[in-house]
């Protein structure tokens, strides 16, 4: 029942960020100096033309009676028509949504195969030459610029290698693949295209280690200190004493207890790749919600904008709370912290 009662204190709280997002967008689209409906109408529309875009759209109500319009029109899914392609900005967003989701998993996966092992390594050898080359690592990870590292890559494996593709999601020969989920890489599978799925791992290669790298030195600091905090425990030297293997306490007592805390970072660091991976995407030429949202600020697309300003809030916010759920399975203490 207290479970039940956190839950809906969550979801409450949630719903109050998400109005206080919608308003402060909606807010902030009006503070600029812009004529919504004569860009949308063109430079040469004539003034009747203008004014009746103003009409169907509202912009010519009250400031309260408009954001109750925009409210409306969010609840029921609807984020406005973008300027730029003429096509709803949901139905915008959501086909650039698996070219990004892909990339994010992908670097994300790449960050923990990696991440977390070197962070156990660095604290099992704390102090010693493993634990000191890790936490370079770490800082390198930290200090590294996203488009600097994504450039190097480029410039090494594609201009100096040439063992990589420079950008793209599919090489020139694959554009007439017929999508089925919009993710590549599954359905390459579905329809067994062994050539295919190794072109779109060729180009997926150098973005999501771009983005990995960054996540990765967080990730070893972060599994280092629990580890180091997690093998302090008095369980842990008691299982010891017992006689259990040094690396089987690690593995199996340690590790499990020192993943709670990384549950954070990894729903977070998730987040954060789908909606804030516009460099790499620029970079790479990689079709995802980034590039999308770059070209509509370019072209000055307020609802696109908008849109992807919502979405992306919904997102943190939908983390944050299966990040909740998951410490109060994990960890049962957790409860109590969080009421």
């Amino acid at each position: 029942m207290r479970h039940v009662r956190l839950v809906a204190e969550r979801i409450i709280g949630l719903c109050l960020v998400l109005l206080g997002v919608s308003a402060i967008t909606f807010a902030i689209s009006h503070l600029i100096p812009t004529d919504v409906a004569r860009m949308i109408a063109g430079d040469f529309a004539s003034e009747e033309a203008v004014a009746a875009i103003r009409e169907e759209l509202g912009l010519n109500r009250p400031i309260w009676s408009q954001y109750l319009i925009y409210l409306r029109g969010l609840l029921s899914g609807d984020l406005g028509v973008s300027i730029q392609t003429g096509q709803p900005v949901l139905g915008d967003l959501l086909r650039h949504l698996p070219a990004t989701v892909e990339l994010a998993i992908m670097a994300l996966l790449l960050a923990v195969i990696i991440g977390v092992p070197l962070g156990v390594i660095a604290a099992v050898y704390n102090g010693r030459w493993p634990d000191h080359v890790a936490r370079i690592f770490s800082l390198i990870g930290i200090s590294t610029p996203s488009f600097w590292l994504g450039l190097m890559l480029v410039f090494f494996f594609y201009g100096v290698l040439g063992w990589l593709p420079a950008g793209g999601r599919m090489a020139v020969e694959h554009f007439g693949f017929p999508p089925v989920t919009g993710f590549y890489l599954i359905d390459s599978i579905i329809v067994g295209n062994f050539s295919l799925f190794l072109d779109v791992s060729l180009h997926l290669a150098l973005p999501s280690l771009s983005l990995a790298f960054l996540l990765m030195g967080g990730f070893v600091r972060l599994i280092r200190a629990s580890m180091l905090e997690t093998l302090r425990e008095d369980y842990i030297r008691t299982v010891r004493a017992a006689g259990v293997g040094h690396w089987r306490i690690i593995v199996k007592h340690a590790l499990p207890n020192a993943l709670v805390p990384f549950v954070t970072a990894l729903g977070l660091s998730l987040a954060n790749l789908l909606t804030g991976a516009v460099v790499i995407e620029a970079i790479f030429m990689w079709p995802g919600m980034g590039s999308y949202i770059l070209d509509a600020a370019a072209a000055l697309d307020f609802p696109a904008i908008m849109g992807f300003t919502v979405i992306a809030a919904v997102i943190y916010v939908l983390a944050n709370f299966a990040v909740d759920l998951v410490y109060l399975r994990l960890d049962p203490a957790q409860e109590r912290r969080l009421s």
